[in-house]
């Protein structure tokens, strides 16, 4: 009898599970994104899939009082060989520890740091041949996870030398030191158009042309969207998500909740330079 009521027991606590798990599928029926309840850490387990049934992504939610639901815990995304792609961390919905991005040849995209819900050590961008790009070095427990500002030392390199040294200060330029002049004037030379360099300085590292980053593929956005509305969603995202605007709103859903960064100091002329360059991802 005692063994009989165990087994009731197991399923009922099974069958009760199972209705917490929601399947969404592909037009062609493959399992597309699976949510699951997981008791023993009172969380939900979101776990995406290519449509060849290999693994795209898994990630944990987790329901904080006063807060709601936000991410907690691994945020994964892989490359469909199942090499990783992205690898974020977050600790009560806020990103914690070393956050990096893997370009498809396996090298290093981005690395990037926080502590306690403030940016930390030093930030590095790499080239695509896996030499160094760009780092900042933070200046610790001083810029919140979510600031846009610049606010730290800031050093560009060409071929894996320094070119470069500026120290901002809530985006106000304080410094300026060129480490080689004949270095300097070969880096000018090959500075990209201003909507190049916008993009680069400000979108990065949530979108690289023609890759899934931790923002959406920007591919044929032009084409999708008005210019009106890239705008906005540049400078202020989200108010067109408290505006209701659909197409806002599920973008934020998609990606855990989280906000579109606010870059309304960009000028006018900034803007626009940086949908041109959009342009280019038709």
């Amino acid at each position: 009898m005692q063994r009989l009521l165990i087994l009731v027991l197991f399923f009922i606590s099974t069958a009760s599970a199972a209705q917490k798990t929601q399947q969404v599928r592909f037009e062609t029926g493959e399992l597309m994104v699976e949510k699951k309840f997981d008791p023993n850490c009172q969380c939900e387990r979101v776990t995406e899939y290519y449509k060849s049934g290999k693994l795209l992504s898994k990630k944990i939610f987790r329901n904080l009082p006063g807060i709601g639901s936000v991410v907690d815990g691994e945020d994964v995304r892989y490359y469909e060989n199942g090499n990783i792609q992205l690898y974020y961390f977050w600790k009560n919905g806020h990103p914690e520890g070393r956050m990096y991005s893997v370009l498809e040849n396996g090298n290093l995209g981005y690395e990037i740091f926080y502590k306690d819900g403030f940016k930390s050590g030093t930030w590095k961008w790499y080239n695509h041949d896996g030499s160094l790009r760009e780092e900042t070095i933070q200046f610790e427990g001083e810029t919140e996870h979510d600031a846009d500002t610049r606010h730290g030392i800031y050093k560009t390199y060409l071929n894996g030398k320094l070119v470069i040294t500026e120290t901002f200060n809530m985006n106000k330029k304080e410094d300026r030191t060129i480490a080689d002049s004949s270095l300097y004037e070969e880096w000018e030379d090959l500075q990209p158009d201003l909507g190049v360099k916008m993009f680069q300085l400000n979108c990065w590292p949530c979108h690289i042309k023609g890759e899934v980053m931790s923002g959406p593929v920007l591919k044929g956005v032009t084409e999708k969207r008005s210019n009106r509305w890239l705008t906005q969603m540049i400078k202020n995202g989200e108010m067109l998500v408290q505006g209701g605007d659909k197409i806002a709103k599920a973008l934020k859903a998609e990606h855990s909740g989280n906000a579109h960064p606010n870059f309304e100091w960009l000028s006018d002329e900034e803007l626009k330079a940086i949908i041109q360059y959009l342009e280019t991802f038709n």
